[in-house]
């Protein structure tokens, strides 16, 4: 109990148990049980991902890759994304816990046997994913927790980002500790042990992100782990990170305490869709960037144009402030033809 004091294990049940004699199994597999039922399975819904961390050669199959479906579900002859990149693969054959499937779903641990690839294409740290499941993108807003024991965080610190079974090499830039007052300094000292902020990761390979997404940083040396954190956004605008509109916009994009994940995803949507202005937000950014589920995007979109946050364009979601000024422009250009005519 005094190893596990103040982590998530502080209150988990201790069993006995005697490797040499056999005493204590039965309490030990009935403890697992209790613990296995109570664990809430992983929802399907979601855009496919699996980050890949085991990739070989299987005589008579070809290429294999392994790891844990963070989301979603793949099936048998499937058309997936190797990202970072744009290679696209078959999957020929699917197993579960080394039992052939037609389809692995999330939570699962699986083997994707997959066509026209050859394992040195392949690399540990990738991900098999849906297309437009995710941003592939080397900047990211977050925000991260410090551990209470690591060594206060500085402006600029280049770290270790891991994220699936990703390592990349990156540097944190800080926008503001959260308890930050509105229009208050952030040029202020590094973050302390314990800190909660809001930061700007900016990476030296490309990263597969959705928001929503957690992450751990580690020292760059020693590799000592330093802070978790939380994707808020994985393709944030360009602009200044120190100032009151970094941190305005990172508050509006963080996930507050009694907030349901639908409203948080409402929330970070209409955000995004404010700042694409005349371009629009491509409607497959609310799955690869907002990390709303393919099957919940209609409902979003939906909600957006009921509360007045977006309207619908072709395949884009515009401000209706943009559609707005842009009917303006285009009566008073048509009015200042007609007159001239």
């Amino acid at each position: 109990r005094e190893l596990v004091a103040g982590s998530f294990l502080a209150g988990a049940p201790v069993v006995p148990v005697s490797a040499r004699t056999g005493q204590g199994l039965d309490d030990l597999r009935s403890a697992l049980v209790t613990a296995g039922q109570a664990v809430h399975s992983r929802s399907s819904d979601g855009a496919a991902r699996l980050p890949i961390d085991r990739v070989f050669s299987m005589k008579g199959f070809g290429t294999v890759v392994t790891g844990t479906l963070v989301s979603g579900r793949v099936s048998q002859d499937e058309e997936l994304l190797i990202a970072p990149g744009d290679r696209l693969v078959k999957v020929r054959g699917v197993q579960v816990h080394g039992a052939r499937q037609l389809q692995a779903t999330a939570g699962q641990r699986a083997a994707f046997n997959l066509a026209a690839i050859d394992v040195d294409e392949v690399t540990r740290g990738q991900t098999l994913m849906a297309a437009l499941a995710a941003e592939q993108t080397r900047i990211a807003d977050a925000v991260l927790e410090v551990l209470p024991d690591a060594k206060a965080i500085r402006h600029g610190a280049r770290v270790r980002f891991h994220h699936g079974t990703a390592e990349v090499l990156g540097r944190v830039a800080i926008i503001a500790p959260a308890g930050t007052p509105a229009g208050g300094t952030r040029t202020g000292p590094p973050l302390a042990p314990g800190a909660r902020a809001y930061v700007r990761v900016r990476l030296e390979e490309r990263a597969v992100l959705v928001r929503g997404d957690r992450f751990i940083l580690r020292s760059y040396s020693p590799p000592r782990t330093i802070a978790g954190g939380l994707i808020l956004d994985p393709r944030p605008p360009r602009g200044g990170v120190r100032s009151s509109a970094a941190l305005e916009r990172s508050r509006r994009l963080d996930v507050e305490p009694g907030t349901g994940l639908a409203e948080a995803e409402l929330r970070a949507a209409g955000v995004m869709v404010g700042e694409a202005g005349r371009a629009g937000l491509p409607v497959t950014a609310l799955v690869s960037r907002v990390g709303v589920a393919p099957n919940q995007v209609k409902a979003t979109v939906q909600a957006l144009e009921a509360r007045g946050m977006a309207i619908e364009i072709g395949r884009l979601l515009a401000s209706r402030r943009v559609v707005d000024d842009l009917q303006a422009a285009l009566v008073a250009t048509l009015a200042a033809h007609h007159r001239s005519e």
